[in-house]
């Protein structure tokens, strides 16, 4: 927002003599954030027909081109048309409004500045310069011409109620008008005996999301009363007051919102459940040619303000951006200008985060696939196992004939056994160790050597 010195007073320049539309309402400091969300009333305060649609609107020395958005760009005598700055946004602060609608690109200053209205020409036929000090600075009201001078009051787009009055023609001089926030010159106006007040159309909400909200008071009648007071309870413990209010939830839940407007002794209540959740979105990859988004939702999600960040860079989503549900969008890389890393994030316009970008993981082999040897495998291993026979033993005397020919024999006898395959065979400590070792002795070349020779000794011996 741009930063322009206060001013005490607020100075209406003259128009010229052929000068029917004026400016009639300026919203130009909104409760919360306003960005996008301002506009200004121009109002026919002729007696015949005029044709804007090729008129400028005139802000910090440019003049804005005016694109017409709805109606047909004529104003009827005595006949209001809104210049918003983001007509989507106008919109949804404003859902009742039907009339004629411009859009053009401006950014009104918050402490004051001066504003102008052109014809096809670039001839000025309506001047004004707002101050802070008016009021409507951040309280949800706006400055409003009562035909004398602009005063604070509730908005009203499209319904200018003041008196009608072309500036004076005769006027060659600049005229300076003090004014007051309370609006001293506005006459007294008995407070109502009956308020209604009607809250705009809202029944869902996304975290961390601004929701915008407005509401008009209107009496017998249906005129709006700009006096009353508007009062905001959002079932969380917070409040606002004002026509038209931000709100936003940090946390996902059922909340009742309320409105109440007070002028005197009248009073006027409306209330609306908003069911409040986080956004079904994520972010489906990032690859060379950009980032994608998925919504998952069943409904439609509006990006407008969101953040891309990547690299420690962020792309601001622009205004309008929406996704449909179920739906995928590529955001390229060479419209945000961020680097494609694994580092990815969307981000509320609040800037908590609405998503993180996470890498899929590579493949890895399933080992549980693979094959596996048996547990445990078997097969016949033969081993010995000694055996004691003691079949027809008998203790008999010593040196009968018989003895010596009956006793214990050890005998080995073949045993079929299972052994796991990879066991390790632990030898017999039995006749099969010795039996070994007694075979060995006699293959031996070293001992058949030595008994040749005892031998060929011994038969030489018994020659001689």
């Amino acid at each position: 927002m741009r930063i322009v010195g206060l001013f005490v007073l607020v100075i209406f320049l003259p128009a010229f003599a052929h000068a029917a539309v004026i400016f009639t309402e300026i919203m130009y400091d909104l409760s919360g954030t306003d960005t996008g969300r301002e506009w200004v009333e121009i109002t026919n305060t002729g007696d015949s027909s005029i044709d804007v649609s090729g008129y400028k609107f005139f802000e910090e020395n440019t003049n804005h081109a005016l694109t017409l958005i709805s109606g047909n760009g004529v104003l009827n005598p005595g006949g209001s048309a809104i210049i918003a700055d983001d007509p989507t946004k106008f919109s949804v602060d404003w859902s009742d409004y039907s009339g004629i609608l411009f859009n053009s690109s401006f950014s009104l200053s918050n402490t004051g500045e001066s504003l102008a209205l052109k014809d096809s020409a670039l001839e000025i036929l309506d001047s004004v310069s707002y101050d802070s000090s008016l009021g409507a600075a951040g309280d949800g009201m706006t400055l409003q011409w009562d035909g004398n001078a602009f005063v604070s009051s509730q908005p009203s787009p499209g319904m200018y109620t003041g008196t009608q009055s072309t500036p004076d023609t005769s006027e060659t001089s600049t005229t300076t008008t003090a004014m007051t926030s309370s609006g001293g010159s506005t006459p007294y106006v008995p407070p109502p005996s009956a308020l209604t007040v009607k809250m705009s159309a809202v029944t869902g909400a996304i975290t961390e999301v601004p929701l915008h909200l407005s509401a008009r008071a209107t009496i017998k009648g249906g005129t709006i009363d700009t006096a009353a007071q508007i009062s905001w309870s959002f079932g969380d413990g917070s409040s606002a007051m004002g026509s038209a209010v931000d709100k936003t939830y940090h946390y996902a839940g059922t909340y009742v919102i309320t409105v109440d407007a007070i002028d005197g002794s009248a009073a006027g209540h409306d209330e609306a459940i908003v069911l409040v959740r986080p956004a079904n979105v994520r972010i489906l990859s990032i690859v060379g040619d950009g980032i994608t988004i998925a919504n998952d939702a069943n409904e439609r999600l509006d990006l407008s303000d969101w953040q891309l960040s990547a690299g420690g860079v962020l792309f601001r989503i622009p205004m309008g951006t929406v996704l449909l549900p179920k739906s995928i969008v590529l955001f390229p890389s060479a419209i945000t200008r961020l680097s494609m890393m694994f580092d990815g994030m969307l981000l509320y316009p609040s800037g908590a985060i609405a998503a993180r970008y996470t890498p899929p993981v590579s493949a890895q082999p399933d080992i549980s696939m693979q094959p596996s040897l048996p547990v445990t495998s078997y097969e016949k291993v033969q081993a010995v196992e000694t055996i004691t026979s003691t079949k027809n033993i008998q203790t008999l005397p010593f040196g009968s004939p018989d003895a010596g020919h009956e006793e214990a024999v050890n005998a080995p006898t073949t045993v079929l056994q299972t052994a796991a395959v990879g066991a390790i065979s632990i030898p017999l400590q039995s006749d099969t160790v010795a039996k070994t070792s007694a075979s060995g002795i006699f293959h031996s070349p070293w001992i058949l050597g030595l008994l040749g020779v005892i031998v060929i000794a011994g038969g030489a011996f018994i020659l001689l």
